[in-house]
Order: structure tokens, then C-alpha cells, then sequence
């Protein structure tokens, strides 16, 4: 069982969305991480309320998931039971250098930052455009951290 999991937001967004190829795999990881208890872990300074948020992840999450949909009702869940694991945004400053090095989005370092300092080191990301098979293996290599399909993720979280 995993202690913690960072979820990209893509992945949540997908739960919504029945023409998106991974929309079994992303409803199945949110069916899955209600059934477990396995926290979704974000960067400090989260607020359900988007004028107290200062979690860079969890604007994002505000931003782009609707209330009512799956992925925002995952959110709300898990701050309820006390399963959303807030931690440090920047892993320390060599680490930081090859996030930046690795990755060109802004948000997604923050991504990979806070999976850097979670406990599993785990990302669920759909995104194949930033983080590409070759880019994945090299996160995995050079900083622990493993950037995974939601599909992936069902087995450690049974």
C-alpha cells in the first residue's frame, strides 16, 4: 500500500472526459484512491477556498476541475478525511537545478518537485508531451522519481 501519491492534473481532468482514451484508467484511480488510504500529496498553502489557496498544485486543481466533477469531488474527499499530505514545493537546490534542467513547464517542475518530497516519490501523469517515455526514465534515474499512468498506480494502491 502507498503512503502517498501526487496526481497531475490531466489525469483528473480525463475522469471527466468519455472520449479521452484513459478515462476508464483515470475514473478507476479515483474509485481506487477513495477505496484506499493512500493521501494525494500537494505542495504547501492549500485552501479548498481559491482566495486563501496559496498551493501552486492546488490551483491548478481549483482552476481546472470543475465542482461536481470527479476529480474536484476526490479533492474534497480527501481534505474531509484528512488524506491531502501537504509538503515543501522545492526539493533542496541541487535537485531543484536538475528539475530545471529536465523540464521546461513551470507547473510541472512543481510537480515533480512535490513528488520529490513525498514519501512514495510517485507522479500519475497522462502528460506524454512534456513528459515523453525517454524524459520519464530520465526523472526515474536521476532523481527517484517515477512519473507513471494511472493504470500503473491501481496495483500499489489495492
Amino acid at each position: 500500500m502507498l503512503d502517498d501519491i501526487v496526481i497531475d492534473t490531466n489525469v483528473l481532468m480525463h475522469a471527466q472526459n468519455p472520449d479521452e482514451l484513459r478515462f476508464s484508467d483515470a475514473r478507476q484511480l479515483i474509485e481506487s484512491m477513495l477505496a484506499c488510504t493512500t493521501s494525494l500529496c500537494i505542495d504547501r498553502g492549500f485552501d479548498i477556498h481559491p482566495a486563501r489557496n496559496q498551493s501552486k498544485i492546488g490551483a491548478e486543481y481549483l482552476e481546472k476541475l470543475q465542482p461536481g466533477s470527479l476529480g474536484f469531488a476526490l479533492i474534497v474527499s480527501l481534505v474531509e478525511a484528512f488524506r491531502l499530505k501537504q509538503t515543501d514545493r522545492l526539493p533542496p537546490r541541487a535537485v531543484s537545478r536538475a528539475i530545471n534542467q529536465l523540464i521546461r513547464n513551470r507547473r510541472d517542475r512543481t510537480f515533480v518537485g512535490v513528488s520529490y518530497n513525498s514519501t512514495e516519490r510517485m507522479l500519475i501523469s497522462h502528460d506524454y508531451q512534456d513528459f515523453q517515455p525517454a524524459k520519464r526514465g530520465a526523472i526515474r534515474r536521476q532523481l527517484g522519481v517515477r512519473v507513471i499512468d494511472a493504470k500503473d498506480c491501481f496495483p500499489e494502491l489495492a
